[in-house]
């Protein structure tokens, strides 16, 4: 019995936790998630990838964190801040091309990249403190206000038939 034991410990520790192919046989960017959300505070407000929605490694991992599922016409830019703490994006790797507009819009946020121990990227999160979201909310707000005086003064003629 203690010599299997010995085996399945040199199986796990020296060989497949240690080969990229079985870290991308699981859940990897889902487990890395669910971690990762455990981390901001209680008060911060989650917004996540549609991709990882409900998926168990987060849901478990992170302990059924409240999220809201990140609809990009809606949460980008904020219109209201609706948390008293920070606002976190997490995002699939395919979304970092987001995060040059993320860093305009909330300067003093910061982005990361999440990779597996082997370089591989899992997923990219963007964390914009509270100071920066009201900020953005309130730019939302007056460019919104702009463009509906800049309609009201230029509308198109009717013409007639």
């Amino acid at each position: 019995m203690l010599y299997v034991g010995a085996v399945n410990a040199d199986t796990f520790f020296n060989k497949q936790a240690r080969d990229p192919s079985v870290w991308r046989a699981v859940s990897a960017p889902e487990a890395a998630i669910g971690a990762y959300l455990r981390d901001p505070p209680a008060n911060a407000q989650v917004y996540l990838s549609p991709a990882f929605e409900r998926h168990s490694a987060v849901e478990l991992i992170s302990r059924r964190r409240p999220y809201t599922l990140l609809n990009l016409a809606e949460h980008l830019p904020l219109r209201s801040v609706q948390a008293e703490g920070d606002v976190v994006y997490v995002m699939e790797t395919l979304d970092r091309r987001l995060v040059p507009l993320l860093q305009q819009i909330y300067p003093d946020g910061a982005a990361d990249y999440h990779q597996d121990p082997f370089g591989a990227s899992l997923f990219v999160s963007y964390r914009a403190p509270t100071a920066a979201v009201a900020q953005g909310a309130a730019d939302c707000a007056l460019l919104s206000r702009r463009r509906r005086r800049w309609s009201a003064h230029h509308r198109a003629p009717r013409h007639s038939d």
